[in-house]
């Protein structure tokens, strides 16, 4: 899906709506009735990428959802959930949230344990 997306494709900083979706439809071929799922970390980049897919969700022709994996690491983790949710009902946009099931393993790292 991504084959493309390092040869010589680049951004500017003044990236505009249409400018985003003419850079998407070359990195990622959807075809109209596809489910977009966008990894939703309540991080500047996950929001302003949920908000660029939500701008064009009927240029898509796709449904948006997002998904926000609460690993609990930080003092900060149930403020960001709380964050994602209400972004996301107001943006009408379906969420799941999800939580680690099994606790880290010895030696583990702490990337290797979430993903």
């Amino acid at each position: 899906m991504f084959s493309n997306i390092n040869q010589g494709f680049t951004i500017n900083s003044k990236l505009t709506l249409s400018g985003f979706y003419e850079h998407f439809e070359k990195l990622v071929k959807i075809s109209s009735g596809y489910r977009l799922l966008v990894a939703l970390s309540g991080g500047g980049d996950s929001v302003v990428l949920l908000h660029l897919c939500k701008k064009l969700r009927r240029q898509l022709g796709t449904e948006i959802y997002a998904v926000h994996v609460n690993h609990g690491l930080r003092k900060a983790s149930s403020r960001e959930e709380l964050f994602v949710k209400d972004l996301c009902k107001e943006w009408e946009i379906e969420l799941e949230v999800f939580y680690p099931l099994r606790k880290r393993g010895k030696g583990e790292s702490i990337e290797m344990w979430a993903r």
